[in-house]
């Protein structure tokens, strides 16, 4: 893993942690279950004790296709904190843009289908 993966990695946690409630708040609402935490929105998915928002990091092709272009992290789903997500980065396509996403975690938001691509260059 490269400096820059690794930057990309922790940016990555850092989102995921922000989302995820802290101690105080934890028994503002009740549990759901695994399933019902992948129903929910951004906002009500914040909200619920033992689901977490999952983050992602859309990226564009260059126009001749040789390397790609990262975005901001962004929120893309929940799921339930207990799932073990495997320590690898999945790639998905976006369902109703096609825009293609890396996740950080290995989890996909529910739905979503993993793409092969394992590595590739950063534009400069």
């Amino acid at each position: 893993m490269n400096k820059y993966n690794i930057t990309i990695l922790i940016g990555s946690l850092s989102l995921f942690s922000c989302q995820q409630k802290s101690a105080d708040t934890a028994g503002d609402s009740a549990a759901v279950t695994p399933e019902e935490c992948f129903e929910l929105s951004i906002d009500s998915c914040e909200s619920v004790e033992n689901c977490a928002v999952l983050g992602g990091i859309p990226i564009t092709a260059s126009e001749d296709e040789a390397c790609y272009y990262e975005g901001e992290a962004q929120a893309y789903g929940c799921i339930d904190m207990s799932d073990p997500c495997p320590p690898t980065i999945a790639y998905a396509y976006e369902p109703d843009t096609s825009n293609l996403i890396m996740f950080t975690y290995g989890c996909l938001p529910n739905g979503w289908e993993d793409v092969d691509l394992l590595s590739y260059e950063v534009c400069q």
